[in-house]
């Protein structure tokens, strides 16, 4: 019985983790992850030895990933396993050092350090050639605009700093109520008032953020530098299928969704669109890059968005080593360019890859990966096609 009440203890916190990332767009969840430690620091007080504590861990925060990652299964199975092994062992790192200095030192002292250890530890992990941007505590806040304003100022990292803050604030609060009630069953307002430093503490950070919003929303901007710019997103399921028959509905809903925006208003500075906007390679589908560049000329305002491209070595010419080993001469970017219609020549985008970004830091064992480049490539032959 111990055991099963540790396990759902367990589930609850990975459940809290996975429902808060922005993926699951029914809702806005991320206020999930305000407490999704709660449950697991709960469990892990109790839980002296480290195989157990690492066990329980691990449990919880790979529940967790699986659900944020999910969406990897479109482009790989097998990237899919190994982001969401890696995404649970990095996340694990930081309670790993929790318990080794509550061990040492004390449980006060390795919650406070948590929130600066686990940010320390993610921005750190970024800087490598394994680093995967979904493995960002803070990127569960994503929808909450009126609530990160001050991400201008920290950065991701200072989201992820406040959640997990948040979290030791919570579980301090939770923590103290229970020890009330463990006295007697029932309480009354002064067995509360002995929570209050803990209560005020876990508002006050709430509220911090929200009046820092208020101050960027509410103060007057300067006329003269404004600049406008639609942001078109169309919230396409991270689980869509992208096979060739569904690919004109998936880009009819972005142009849809772009007229829509457009409609009746002055063209603006610019139109942004996401990073999976386009699903078809513009150098090689001719009705594609001729459809967009008609669009782009009516609504008379520059484009930015991700792409997918394509660059093809001749027979002799030199190639990257992992095109050698793999005996391919096409390589697969994923890309940003901006499409403007100045640019425009006998109704055709100018598809360039020295005039676009192109993503320097590939997710691992996808972007990376061999499946995933061949997956690009059947992608490139069926949108030809």
């Amino acid at each position: 019985m111990k055991n099963s009440q540790s396990y759902i203890l367990c589930l609850i916190s990975g459940l809290l983790l996975g429902l808060s990332v922005p993926s699951f767009s029914f809702a806005p969840l991320g206020f999930l992850a305000w407490a999704w430690l709660v449950p697991l620091l709960f469990e892990l007080k109790k839980t002296e030895h480290f195989s157990a504590f690492l066990g329980r861990a691990a449990l919880a925060v790979g529940i967790g990933f699986t659900l944020v990652t999910i969406w990897v299964v479109n482009a790989s199975l097998i990237g899919l396993a190994a982001s969401m092994l890696m995404g649970t062992i990095v996340w694990t790192i930081p309670l790993v050092w929790f318990y080794f200095v509550r061990k040492y030192l004390n449980q006060t002292i390795a919650l406070w350090s948590l929130p600066f250890a686990w940010t320390a530890w993610e921005w750190l992990y970024h800087q490598t050639e394994f680093s995967f941007g979904a493995v960002r505590l803070g990127y569960t806040q994503a929808d909450f605009i009126w609530l990160i304003q001050y991400a201008d100022l920290t950065g991701v990292e200072g989201v992820t700093f406040w959640l997990v803050l948040l979290n030791v604030a919570f579980y301090l609060l939770f923590e103290k109520l229970a020890e009330s009630t463990a006295i007697t069953p029932n309480l009354n307002w002064r067995k509360l008032s002995r929570s209050a430093p803990q209560a005020i503490f876990t508002v006050t950070l709430l509220v911090l953020p929200l009046f820092y919003a208020a101050f960027v929303f509410l103060k007057p901007s300067p006329t003269a530098q404004e600049i406008t710019i639609f942001a078109v997103q169309p919230n396409i399921s991270p689980l869509a299928d992208y096979s060739p028959k569904n690919l004109p509905d998936i880009f009819g809903k972005q142009l849809a969704l772009t007229d829509k925006a457009l409609k009746n208003e002055a063209a603006p500075d610019l139109i942004l669109w996401n990073e999976v906007a386009v699903p078809y390679i513009l150098s090689e589908n001719a009705a594609a890059n001729n459809y967009l560049a008609k669009q782009i000329k009516k609504w008379n305002a520059p484009v930015l968005t991700g792409i997918i491209e394509v660059k093809n070595y001749d027979e002799n010419e030199s190639r990257p080593p992992l095109l050698v080993a793999q005996n391919r001469s096409q390589e697969f970017f994923n890309a940003a360019a901006l499409f403007q219609p100045a640019q425009i020549e006998n109704g055709k985008l100018p598809v360039d890859l020295s005039q676009m970004y192109l993503k320097r830091r590939l997710i691992p064992f996808l972007e990376h990966a061999r499946d995933a480049d061949r997956r690009a490539g059947n992608f490139a032959h069926d949108a030809h096609q």
